[in-house]
């Protein structure tokens, strides 16, 4: 599909990941967190972090009382996002009707606050580049519209099948998302669950979007202050 195009990105990354154990007599616990980036970032923050966690986490503690938020950290809900809902709009899996939203485009699957975007142009993006491995330019992908699904994901090959433009998501081994925006309201609580760290994101199906995972970090948030609760699990769709 390229027809003989050649381009050439060139792209630097640093990437900083940090681990850190905590011991109070007996007790034990420990926390890790990562960050990449195109562009250098001061890692100090990243350790103040992590140091904070292992330490909030030798003495863990449970509620009877659930809240009625759960918020999800950036990396959780990024994890999930990634497993859960993103493969679904490959042009692939809608090709061989196993996305959930076959039949769907033009219809309001979420709430109306919500725009999920695919932008392979983005300035220092992750996944930016001129164009993909089929010399289809990158482009800005609206995914979903204040809550209507709008576009899908297509290689060549797809677009051609589907009566649709590729979208420059071509990879060697299929068809992948680029940078990942989502955009919404803003809000705020008083009190709430914040999860920091799931394990199993990876388990989740696709093709229903239920998941079940670990919870190994998270805190019970009032009013600012926040107190570290035992592992748990928690599942959904």
């Amino acid at each position: 599909g390229s027809n003989g195009v050649m381009t050439l990105d060139r792209q630097t990354v640093y990437s900083v990941m940090m681990e850190c154990v905590a011991k109070d007599g007996d007790q034990a616990a420990s926390a890790w967190d990562s960050k990449a980036s195109t562009q250098w970032f001061d890692g100090s923050s990243i350790v103040k972090d992590i140091a904070r966690k292992a330490s909030d986490f030798l003495h863990p503690q449970k509620i009877t009382a659930l809240p009625a938020l759960v918020a999800l950290s950036p990396q959780v809900f990024a994890s999930l996002l990634a497993h859960c809902i993103l493969p679904n709009f490959d042009g692939k899996e809608i090709e061989k009707e196993r996305s959930i939203f076959c039949g769907k485009k033009g219809k309001k699957i979420v709430h109306p606050s919500i725009t999920l975007i695919d932008d392979g142009t983005i300035d220092w993006g992750m996944k930016s580049a001129s164009s993909d491995f089929e010399g289809t330019p990158t482009q800005r992908t609206a995914l979903i519209s204040e809550g209507v699904l709008r576009n899908f994901l297509y290689d060549y090959n797809t677009a051609l099948h589907a009566n649709a433009m590729a979208t420059g998501n071509a990879t060697e081994s299929g068809i992948e998302h680029t940078n990942v925006l989502v955009l919404g309201n803003q809000g705020s609580a008083d009190r709430y669950i914040l999860i920091e760290s799931v394990i199993g994101a990876h388990t989740s199906n696709p093709t229903s979007t239920s998941f079940s995972v670990t919870v190994d970090k998270a805190y019970l948030v009032e009013k600012e202050k926040k107190m570290p609760l035992a592992p748990f699990m928690i599942s959904g769709s």
